[in-house]
């Protein structure tokens, strides 16, 4: 790997200082990418054939180690050697033997559109909709965050031409929309059996990780965020008049009350509670907290999967620091 020509250190620093100050809500939104991504044939299908994700254990250390990798990227200095630069080589070399593997088995192949649908899951929803998420942004934040995700882009093996990320946010802020339009909005629309059994080892899994967690209650927030049709959690949404609320009240009161309650709080919390210091204060300290306890005392995880197998690591044989 090298970093690309363009790479300036001193955006990639304010992404990083950005992440931190709303790691609350970006989480959030990268879970719901993550969700998201579980409903492209093509990544699904993949899924399924590797096992990796889809079943409780297999899907907290899959989506654990993406969690200690991303947290990696956003906390360490990016240069070749660093704790920041194995985990990208880790997670290309990652890919590779996946593609490989799956090839094998006729599953298909990590394409360059499989890596840039996945690039939006893991920011696409904090360019488009940060007032949903609660992201307390600037425009140079968002170009700093743009940069952030082309770098990481580039480094995990995503060509320039497939980048969704470019120099520039407004052409970023049109690919992103494109995708979210065209792509991943249809396909949330008429999701199948095999994207909830997913979700639900999904979510089962990173209960460990947040025990407010509540499968239904993501996959409404996430399809919510995407703009779906009914999906209208307030009369006073802008989009409130272009549809029936009564489908949309239906569809929430299909839900359980616990799953009721659990994404009224995920709702308030992200579009109002957070807008306000303290509140983004503690939930970006209640992350950081939970981070800890998932790395050391993953007591939630011993319950679910016994001791040995609760711990997760990743750059075995380096120091590893917190959360690694």
């Amino acid at each position: 790997m090298e970093l690309p020509e363009w790479y300036d250190e001193i955006l990639f620093k304010r992404a990083q200082d950005f992440f931190s100050k709303n790691m609350f809500a970006m989480m959030a939104g990268k879970l719901c990418g993550l969700l998201a991504v579980l409903a492209v044939p093509s990544i699904l299908k993949i899924l399924i054939c590797t096992k990796a994700s889809s079943c409780p254990f297999t899907a907290y250390k899959r989506y654990l180690e993406t969690i200690f990798h991303t947290l990696c990227w956003y906390e360490d200095e990016l240069k070749p050697g660093s704790r920041s630069w194995k985990s990208l080589e880790a997670v290309r070399k990652g890919h590779i033997v996946s593609s490989k593997h799956t090839e094998k088995k006729e599953a298909g192949f990590i394409s360059q559109r499989d890596m840039a649908l996945t690039q939006f899951g893991f920011m696409g929803y904090i360019v488009l909709k940060p007032d949903k998420l609660g992201v307390q942004v600037s425009n140079k934040d968002l170009e700093a965050f743009i940069h952030f995700w082309r770098v990481i882009g580039h480094l995990i093996g995503i060509q320039d031409k497939y980048n969704l990320c470019t120099g520039s946010y407004r052409t970023t802020k049109i690919r992103l929309e494109h995708v979210l339009d065209e792509i991943y909005r249809p396909l949330l629309e008429e999701t199948g059996n095999d994207f909830i059994v997913m979700a639900k080892a999904l979510i089962e899994g990173l209960w460990c990780f947040n025990p407010l967690l509540d499968c239904y209650a993501i996959v409404y927030f996430t399809k919510w965020m995407s703009d779906c049709k009914n999906y209208v959690y307030h009369e006073s949404d802008p989009r409130a008049a272009d549809f029936d609320l009564n489908d949309s009240r239906r569809i929430i009161q299909s839900l359980n009350w616990y799953s009721r309650l659990i994404l009224y709080i995920e709702v308030t919390a992200h579009t109002y509670l957070v807008n306000f210091f303290v509140f983004r204060w503690y939930f970006n300290n209640q992350v950081w907290i939970s981070q800890y306890i998932i790395y050391w005392f993953p007591f939630l995880a011993f319950y679910k999967f016994g001791i040995k197998k609760s711990y997760i690591r990743i750059l075995k044989g380096m120091k590893e620091g917190k959360g690694n």
